[in-house]
């Protein structure tokens, strides 16, 4: 998939019919695509969020690289809840250990204990994964602007199973400030549209593995 550029048409025609477009080629919108290769094969589905007056900063860039890569690895079942969950899980863990720090220790407690050490450390180790991933998305995006961000899902960068295109195109005034409300309101019609195309975009089974984030600037 090659990065979009200002003046041609957002929507896209394959194998699978018009992609999601709002008609408004002429007015210069701002555009995200998103596109999923499938092994050494190079086949490619893309779809296509179009903003019909929001600029594409690095600011809402780097958030909506952010939330594509968390539904990704939902999705993809490279996790096991949602980054979200998560949170609540090791917050609720952290109650509970609080809680059993101010009672009497008894064998039902300890058991307990013991039966969730091993998921607790995992999943502590998981999230400062993925919190640190994230802030190198964030940090990445502050330096520079890539027009292409590319999810690798597989043993390498080379030779994965599958890998998510990520092109932006990016509006006039790439630093301006753009507001919560809006990032919230841009981040919802990426996933409405991702939701929308979720069945070809993820058709098989993938096992967990090894992710690799690759960065192209034109």
């Amino acid at each position: 998939m090659t990065p979009m550029r200002s003046g041609k048409p957002t929507t896209v025609e394959n194998e699978y019919g018009r992609a999601e477009g709002n008609g408004n080629e002429g007015r210069n919108p701002s555009a995200v695509a998103a596109g999923r290769s499938i092994g050494r094969t190079g086949d490619e589905n893309e779809i296509n969020v179009t903003y019909k007056t929001l600029p594409i900063t690095r600011k809402l860039a780097s958030h909506l690289a952010c939330e594509f890569l968390c539904h990704l690895l939902y999705s993809r079942s490279q996790i096991p809840c949602t980054i979200s969950d998560m949170r609540v899980i090791i917050s609720r863990l952290d109650k509970d250990k609080y809680q059993d720090e101010g009672q009497d220790r008894h064998r039902e407690r300890r058991k307990k204990k013991r039966l969730r050490a091993g998921f607790e450390k995992n999943a502590r180790n998981l999230l400062f994964e993925l919190d640190a991933l994230l802030s190198g998305i964030k940090s990445l995006f502050e330096s520079i602007a890539p027009e292409k961000l590319t999810f690798v899902l597989g043993s390498s960068s080379g030779m994965g199973q599958e890998a998510y295109h990520l092109v932006f195109e990016y509006g006039n005034g790439t630093g301006a400030e753009i507001s919560a409300r809006k990032m919230v309101d841009a981040t919802k019609k990426m996933l409405r549209v991702m939701f929308a195309n979720s069945q070809r975009m993820c058709q098989d089974f993938i096992r967990p593995t090894k992710l690799y984030l690759l960065a192209e600037v034109c």
